[in-house]
């Protein structure tokens, strides 16, 4: 009965599309948990988990807010081994079997090894808060937070808890950069200044983010920023220069200083300037032009 309790794990994952639920697949299938379609209908909720039923009996896998809070499922006897799980940084899936929590699933999501180097190539970019959301419990998000150096940290937010705490900080007068590869994240994605997702990530994500890097390296990230940065500054450098030249030639021809033909020179010269300046580099060589290239802009970015 054990046996098939722990295959269940498995066989209500499989109608998940989250990336934990196919970790909790490959786990079971690389420990040989053999499995029968024996439950009927599955219930996939977004942010929460899996509902299920097995020989009349309800299963449930997901959060502890989705068990606990929401389904009424008592987990405090379990609460040495739910933080000695959490300790590791790992995060936690309940399994719970009628009205009995049954099993305790630990994930790790390891961090991205380039990860920490990008949040620190960001600051001198002038982006100076940087805040985790995570679903995860405060303990596992706690750990996270503290290895890769961020202060500011949000545990056990569900998918339209993170588009609230986006609009709250835009509602405090920040531009916020979202950034996000699940179909969780996809609200969050959506409300922000600008949204950016990896090529590997959710459909969903993918389609409601302004960027997506295609090669799916967050290392990108800087060189998207600066690229847009410099982008900016050469279009006001050249629309300076436009406009003040072009207002000297002007007024040099009314006040009969500059001949006609010589203004109109001037102005070609001055337009073939611009475009010249414009094709110029705009990021330094330290950067692979290939990498430059990787950078995919929505059609909603582009509107």
């Amino acid at each position: 009965m054990v046996r098939k309790r722990n295959s269940a794990h498995g066989g209500m994952e499989e109608h998940s599309p989250h990336p934990v639920a196919r970790a909790v697949v490959r786990a079971a299938a690389e420990r040989h948990l053999q499995h029968e379609e024996e439950h009927a209908e599955v219930e996939y909720i977004v942010g929460h988990g899996i509902a299920s039923k097995l020989h009349g009996e309800r299963l449930l896998i997901g959060s502890r807010h989705f068990v606990e809070d929401d389904e009424g499922v008592d987990c405090s006897f379990a609460q040495p081994e739910i933080d000695r799980i959490a300790s590791k940084g790992h995060s936690v899936l309940y399994f719970v079997v009628g009205c009995t929590l049954s099993g305790l699933i630990g994930v790790e999501d390891p961090i991205r090894p380039e990860a920490k180097d990008v949040i620190k190539n960001l600051k001198p970019l002038g982006i100076k808060n940087i805040a985790m959301i995570t679903g995860d419990g405060p303990r596992t998000a706690a750990n996270v937070a503290r290895r890769l150096g961020i202060t500011e940290y949000f545990s056990q937010v569900l998918p339209t808890g993170k588009s609230d705490i986006v609009r709250r900080m835009e509602n405090e007068g920040r531009k916020v950069l979202m950034i996000g590869d699940g179909i969780n994240d996809s609200p969050a994605l959506s409300a922000a200044t600008a949204g950016v997702t990896l090529s590997d990530g959710a459909d969903l994500a993918k389609e409601v983010a302004s960027v997506v890097l295609l090669n799916s390296d967050l290392t990108q990230l800087p060189v998207a920023i600066e690229l847009g940065q410099k982008t900016y500054r050469r279009i006001e450098e050249n629309f300076q220069i436009t406009i003040g030249l072009n207002s000297t030639y002007l007024a040099g021809g009314l006040l009969g200083l500059i001949m006609p033909a010589t203004g109109a020179v001037l102005h070609n010269v001055t337009t073939l300037g611009v475009a010249w300046n414009a094709q110029r580099p705009k990021l330094a060589e330290k950067y692979d032009q290939e990498e430059i290239l990787e950078l995919e802009y929505s059609d909603e970015a582009l509107e």
